[in-house]
């Protein structure tokens, strides 16, 4: 509804004559300015300013379109509109970095590619791929996309990558927070840092990780699985299949199903010597116990030593050995041991020995090459004479 001030002339003069006292006189000026004698007549204060709020707000209104104002139009019928259907659900295409750039999404298994990467574009000779692979396969099952813990060999969807969750991940499971963390650094360099999932990525981050050419050294298929459980994946010795032995057993079969023939094995190397002495020909060695000195171990094949005291193995051992550890301790137990070539263990007495008692003690050395070998060396040590007392000195110089 319109509300604005237009008051026409005739109301404006009506309302001003009710106002004027009755017998007022005055002159009505005609259109030419003449005035009549006998006619009423309105004088008006031409200085004189209409204020509409004297008349009560009818200013407000709009005389001439007052009936209209009271008149509500009745508005046109509307047309109901038709329901609009509901779009169907699209599907949101997987993000890029869930699925390999190269490969088919549904692929999760990608041992013929490996295979070809190493001993193709890197170079490896069969025996090395197959050591490096045997890790591979006991780690991911040579999926991308596996997670430690998830429950399955494809957990893409599942999880969501965090550098410093601790958990495995991945061809190699790597865990650390750096190494996840380098890992997702070196995928932001070659375009997203989602790029973790893809096969090509990880394999070009193992490549950059490994020390080649210490790989490329290896002689053995043994050596070569060895060097990559031991120096590379460095995983909890406590579990078997952690094992060197296990993951060479794994690259056997790996060696076979790629070249179709069974690897040939070398013979075992092993051997314990006291400075020029083969101390495991002899099967026993009499040490002084004032000068214990060391063993030198040389194997072709991963070794562990456990010391066994025969005389007191309920107590505290006599005997101290030190040598490498080439991977991390357990939280229960210490490890001596090494793989292929020469080490030096260091023998040293732990605790005072009596005087003229003999202690002995074995030294078993656990070989692994698929199934466990053990190798012994008796050691036997007396302890040093009691020093002579003054009376004896005396009595000895008489």
């Amino acid at each position: 509804m319109r509300h604005h001030l237009r008051l026409p002339a005739a109301a404006l003069g009506l309302a001003v004559l009710l106002l004027l006292p009755a017998g007022s006189a005055g002159e009505v000026a005609d259109d030419k300015g003449a005035a009549g004698s006998e006619a009423l007549v309105i004088e008006a204060d031409t200085d004189a300013v209409f204020d509409p709020s004297d008349l009560g707000g009818l200013g407000a209104l709009d005389l001439g379109d007052l009936v209209n104002d009271l008149e509500v139009p009745t508005p046109a019928p509307t047309k109901t509109p038709k329901p609009t259907k509901t779009p169907k659900p699209t599907k949101t295409p997987a993000p890029p970095w869930l699925t390999s750039r190269h490969y088919p999404k549904d692929k999760i298994n990608f041992e013929d590619e490996i295979w070809d990467i190493l001993t193709g574009k890197w170079g490896l000779k069969d025996f090395q791929a197959a050591g490096l692979m045997s890790s591979i396969q006991a780690e991911s099952s040579f999926c991308p996309y596996n997670v430690q813990g998830m429950g399955g060999s494809d957990d893409r969807g599942a999880y969501l990558y965090d550098a410093g969750d601790s958990v495995g991940f991945g061809l190699c499971q790597w865990t650390s927070s750096g190494r996840k963390a380098n890992l997702q650094g070196f995928a932001a360099s070659r375009g997203s840092a989602d790029l973790v999932w893809d096969f090509d990525t990880q394999m070009a981050f193992m490549r950059e990780e490994l020390d080649m050419k210490v790989l490329r050294a290896t002689k053995t298929l043994y050596e070569a699985a060895e060097w990559t459980v031991m120096r590379y994946e460095r995983p909890n010795q406590r579990y078997a299949n952690s094992w060197p032995g296990t993951r060479y057993e794994k690259g056997r079969a790996i060696y076979k199903r790629h070249t179709g023939k069974a690897y040939g094995e070398p013979a075992l190397e092993f051997s314990v010597k006291y400075g020029k002495n083969d101390a495991l020909a002899a099967g026993a060695l009499a040490l002084d116990a004032e000068a214990m000195g060391s063993l030198t171990v040389k194997s072709n094949y991963y070794w562990r030593l456990t010391q066994v005291d025969a005389d007191e193995i309920d107590e505290a051992s006599w005997l101290a050995v030190k040598g490498p550890s080439f991977y991390y301790p357990t939280l229960t137990e210490d490890c001596v041991c090494g793989y292929a070539g020469e080490k030096a263990l260091a023998l040293s007495v732990a605790r005072p020995l009596e005087p003229g008692k003999d202690y002995r003690a074995t030294l078993r050395f656990e070989i692994y090459r698929g199934k466990r070998e053990v190798r012994t060396v008796k050691i036997t040590v007396t302890g040093p004479e009691a020093e002579a007392t003054e009376e004896q000195n005396t009595e000895e110089a008489h």
